[in-house]
């Protein structure tokens, strides 16, 4: 979603976070949450900042469970990582 706002509008998308691998990858405002980013992105509500609007993004549970697996599963425990075939059927 934020790549497609970033390509769309030509303005950067931030997040509460700072992912290195992220801000390498092609979003220049990863770690920004002030006014020069178009939405900021989270995980949680609360004390993580004060915003007048928000996009709710709520994801297929299946392609979210296969998500994370992945994540924790995958050599460098990154969330762009994979594993392969055998790790899905090993069951570990």
């Amino acid at each position: 979603m934020r790549h497609l706002i970033q390509q769309s509008t030509g303005i950067y998308t931030g997040a509460v976070y700072r992912d290195v691998q992220l801000l390498a990858g092609g979003f220049p405002g990863e770690g920004m949450r002030n006014g020069s980013v178009i939405v900021v992105k989270t995980h949680r509500g609360g004390n993580q900042g004060t915003y007048d609007r928000a996009i709710l993004l709520i994801r297929n549970p299946y392609d979210a469970i296969l998500s994370e697996f992945n994540r924790r599963n995958s050599a460098n425990k990154s969330h762009v990582g994979s594993v392969s075939l055998a790790d899905y059927q090993s069951g570990e």
